[in-house]
C-alpha cells in the first residue's frame, strides 16, 4: 500500500502540472495552509468557487496519513444491513429483491462484511427472498477488521457462497475482475480515493449492464470541479457530476447521502485528477476533470 501511495504521489504531481498548465491557474489563488484549514469549517473549505490547489508534498503527506487511517480500520467497519437500507433507502431494498440464487452482491467497502453476511443468513424484513435462493457475496476491503471469521462466513465461504478479497485498494483490480448483479457501498472506496474517476469506473464495469451500483455516505465533502469553454468553474457533487456525465448512458437518482446509479452502456469516465485532499473520516477532496475521453467505450 505504501509503495503503491509513492507511485500515485508522484503521478498526481505530473498530473496537477498538465491540469493548470491546460486550465490556467484559477484566479485569485493561495495555497491553504494547515492553519487555513484547522480554522474553517468543513463547508467553508469544500464549497469554494473554484479548486483549491494543495503542493504536491502536503498532499501526499495527507494520502499517507489516509492509508494510516484505513489500514487501521481506524472508521466504523460493522455496518449491518440495516444500517445499509437507512442510508440507501428504498430502492436499495427493492434491488436486493431482485436478486436470485444465480445472482451475486458486492460491498467493496465491506469492513466486517456485516451487511452481506445478514443479507445472505438472516431472516429479514428488509429481504423477502427465502434463504436458499439469495445470491452469493463478495466482500472486499483493504484490511479485514480482526482476525477472526464469523461461524456465518465460515459456513458461506465453505458452501462457496462468499468470497472475501484483502489486501489491495478498489483501484488496483481491472474492470474485468468481477462481474456482479448489484453492488452498494457505504463509506467505502468512493470516500476515501484519490483516484475517484477510477474507482467509479470499476463499480459501474464490475456491474452487469442494466445493473444498479448504490453508494452511501456523507456526499458533501468532495466537490469535482470543471472549466468551461467560457472559462468559468462549474462544481458538482459525486452524483451530480455522474448524472451530468453519463447523460443516456448512465441512469442516476441522487440525494446528499446517496446515489444510485445504472450503466445502459459501457463507457470510460473522464480523469478526474485531485488537487486537495485532507485526511478524515471521509476525507475532504476537490478534484478537477479532464475530459478528453468522455463518452468513450471502455476497454
Amino acid at each position: 500500500m505504501q509503495r503503491y501511495l509513492k507511485s500515485l504521489c508522484y503521478l498526481l504531481a505530473l498530473l496537477a502540472l498538465d491540469v493548470y498548465a491546460g486550465l490556467g491557474a484559477p484566479r485569485g489563488y493561495r495555497t491553504a495552509t494547515h492553519d487555513d484549514v484547522r480554522a474553517s469549517r468543513v463547508w467553508q473549505e469544500v464549497y469554494t468557487a473554484e479548486p483549491r490547489q494543495m503542493p504536491n508534498q502536503e498532499m501526499c503527506s495527507e494520502l499517507l496519513k489516509q492509508s494510516e487511517i484505513l489500514e487501521n480500520n481506524k472508521f466504523e467497519s460493522g455496518r449491518g444491513l440495516p444500517e445499509y437500507r437507512a442510508i440507501l433507502g428504498t430502492r436499495f431494498a427493492n434491488d436486493l429483491n431482485r436478486l436470485d440464487f444465480e445472482d451475486t452482491l458486492m460491498d467493496p467497502g465491506a469492513g466486517q462484511a456485516g451487511m452481506l453476511i445478514q443479507y445472505a443468513t438472516s431472516e429479514s424484513a428488509i429481504v423477502r427472498t427465502p434463504l436458499n435462493k439469495r445470491a452469493q457475496v463478495i466482500a472486499i476491503a483493504i484490511r479485514r477488521p480482526g482476525p477472526f471469521l464469523t461461524e456465518e462466513e465460515q459456513r458461506l465461504q465453505a458452501a462457496g457462497r462468499m468470497q472475501y478479497h484483502e489486501g489491495r485498494a478498489v483501484e488496483e483490480y481491472s474492470n474485468q475482475d468481477f462481474r456482479v448483479q448489484l453492488l452498494a457501498e457505504v463509506y467505502g472506496g468512493v470516500f476515501y480515493t484519490a483516484n475517484l474517476g477510477t474507482v467509479l469506473e470499476r463499480y459501474l464495469n464490475w456491474a452487469a449492464i442494466g445493473r444498479p451500483i448504490h453508494v452511501g455516505g456523507d456526499l458533501t465533502k468532495t466537490r469535482i470541479f470543471r472549466k468551461s469553454t467560457s472559462g468559468q468553474w462549474q462544481s458538482f457533487d459525486i452524483g451530480e457530476w455522474l448524472a451530468d456525465i453519463g447523460g443516456a448512458q448512465i441512469e442516476v437518482s441522487f440525494t446528499r447521502n446517496s446515489f444510485r446509479a445504472v450503466q445502459k452502456r459501457s463507457i470510460q469516465l473522464p480523469v478526474l485528477v485531485p488537487t486537495y485532499f485532507r485526511a478524515d473520516r471521509p476525507p475532504v477532496r476537490h478534484f478537477v476533470e479532464i475530459s478528453d475521453s468522455v463518452g468513450v467505450e471502455s476497454k
